[in-house]
């Protein structure tokens, strides 16, 4: 274990983001917390407390400022799910960063987890590098509501495991030669074999980075035994999550019993019964990668809840300007009744704003219907300069607003083989951004580019992105902080599924463009 944690001191190049943040740890085996601390330290957390169990989780919380929990889902007298209730339904701590730690995965489990808000789910084992990555998101978007996807989950073929078609890795621990040679000949061409002739090498393999699916162990060998060495691969992050197959001569209940409570999953007893054996080893082999794909599709689940969260909490955002906007036009209507032109352009104002509020509720749907798999692009003929026109009189009022000049360059028609709806909100989504982006008294330009085969509409403001902006522009996760506004991720997949194309360019000469291409006739 010292070793271990000598190897984590020692990893470099971990940003201190974490410097003044304080981390709660909740584990109920002693070597795990200490294992995990070293992590925690190495990220260069400020304060590292620890608590073996959800009720000392719970006073822990009340009495020192916490600013993250890590939890083991296993816990005595209150399990890390109750723990996870307990602090969400706290008014203080509803918002907590909260990681749930687990090496056994199980669905409901993890479902429940996920209805009542955490952050994250990691499986074990994970390396420092991911545990990382999941404080990191679990800190930008602490709590996830996924009802909406769970439902999904539970009810379609999505959830349905996908196996894994790499050849599962065994390692053979056995001080007799002639048993990993018997062992190996009826395993091998199954089954990618590793074999160790003490507990310390069997120990060394499994930390590694290609540590083994099974370990088929002895337990009768010198200087540290089966017992031993199962014992410390299960009071290890890093390698608690690997199965143990205990090969035995001694027919010994006890020795049976305290193998199962160590963490074991089965024996087979010697001599070796080569049938019994390999149904044995297949049996949980199928289990373990079962596990492996679900730990997988955890991560797509809280993933995708979280892109989902982000995007409503955006669209929520924009849908406050049309609305307002109503309620403004409306008022002005009532106090000036008498003036009819006013009234006519009040009138018109209204009707865009209306338009606009069902293009964004559209865009939602739409978009969920796109990241389920659920949606058919039927692309058919349509004149894209109306198309744009149509758009840009829907954000009519946003334009004056910042006092924009419109340099449109557009031809008097051009036919495109697309999907009216997406195209639509694509171009939205970029107008809305490119709006919000400009300066106010500067220009908005359009220009739309004829080619053979494509047509390619050019969307461009003065002003310039941050490179951190630019970079991630695209990005699934990548919230652009500067703006306030959602990444173009979901543009991106609107115009990808009807083979289009969106980039950006920003840069101090030509200021910032978007450019979005579509097959043309």
């Amino acid at each position: 274990m010292n070793k271990s944690i000598s190897a984590i001191k020692m990893t470099a190049a971990f940003n201190t983001d974490f410097k003044g943040l304080n981390v709660l740890l909740v584990d109920n085996v002693q070597n795990i917390r200490v294992t995990l601390a070293a992590m925690l330290s190495t990220l260069g957390f400020n304060k590292i407390l620890q608590a073996k169990n959800g009720i000392e989780a719970l006073a822990t919380i009340e009495e020192h400022p916490i600013d993250i929990v890590i939890s083991e889902v296993n816990l005595p007298r209150l399990d890390g799910i109750e723990l996870l209730i307990k602090v969400r339904a706290s008014e203080a701590h509803a918002s907590m960063p909260f990681i749930m730690l687990s090496a056994d995965i199980e669905q409901s489990e993890v479902l429940r987890a996920i209805r009542h808000g955490v952050s994250e789910y990691v499986a074990k084992p994970f390396s420092i590098k991911i545990l990382e990555e999941r404080i990191r998101r679990a800190l930008t978007t602490p709590v996830n509501q996924a009802a909406g996807l769970i439902k999904k989950a539970e009810s379609s073929k999505s959830n349905e495991i996908a196996i894994d078609s790499r050849k599962p890795s065994i390692l053979i621990v056995d001080d007799s030669p002639d048993i990993i040679d018997l062992v190996s000949g009826l395993l091998e061409k199954e089954y990618t074999i590793r074999a160790a002739r003490n507990g310390k090498v069997a120990l060394k393999i499994c930390e590694s980075d290609l540590s083994p699916d099974l370990i088929l162990l002895d337990i009768v060998m010198p200087e540290m035994d089966g017992m031993n060495v199962c014992r410390e691969l299960k009071s290890n992050p890093k390698t608690q999550h690997i199965d143990v197959i205990f090969l035995t001569a001694i027919d010994d209940s006890e020795k049976i019993v305290k193998g199962f409570a160590l963490g074991a999953v089965d024996f087979v007893t010697k001599p070796i019964d080569p049938p019994v054996l390999m149904a044995r080893v297949a049996t949980h082999l199928r289990v373990n990668r079962a596990n492996k794909a679900l730990r997988n599709q955890i991560d797509t689940l809280i993933e995708n809840e979280k892109l989902r969260d982000e995007f409503e909490s955006i669209l929520q955002s924009d849908l406050k300007g049309p609305l307002n906007e109503i309620f403004n036009q409306i008022e002005f209507m009532q106090s000036a009744k008498s003036e009819v032109k006013k009234s006519q352009l009040r009138i018109d104002n209204l009707k865009r704003s209306c338009t606009l509020l069902s293009q964004l509720i559209d865009n939602m749907l739409t978009f969920r219907r796109i990241e389920n798999g659920d949606f058919r692009c039927t692309p058919c003929q349509f004149d894209l300069v109306q198309l744009i026109s149509e758009v840009f009189d829907l954000y009519y009022v946003a334009i004056q607003n910042k006092q924009l000049e419109q340099r449109i360059n557009l031809p008097t028609q051009f036919m495109v083989n697309a999907e009216p709806l997406l195209t639509s909100s694509v171009i939205a989504n970029l107008l809305n951004f490119l709006v919000d982006t400009a300066h106010r008294g500067s220009y908005i330009s359009c220009e739309l580019v004829q080619q053979e085969q494509t047509a390619s509409l050019s969307l461009s403001v003065s002003s310039v992105l941050d490179e951190t902006i630019v970079e991630r522009f695209f990005d699934k996760r990548a919230v652009l902080a500067n703006t306030g506004k959602h990444n173009m991720y979901a543009a991106k997949l609107m115009a990808s599924v009807q083979r289009g194309a969106l980039e950006l360019t920003s840069d101090r000469q030509s200021g910032t463009q978007l450019l979005f291409t579509l097959p043309a006739l």
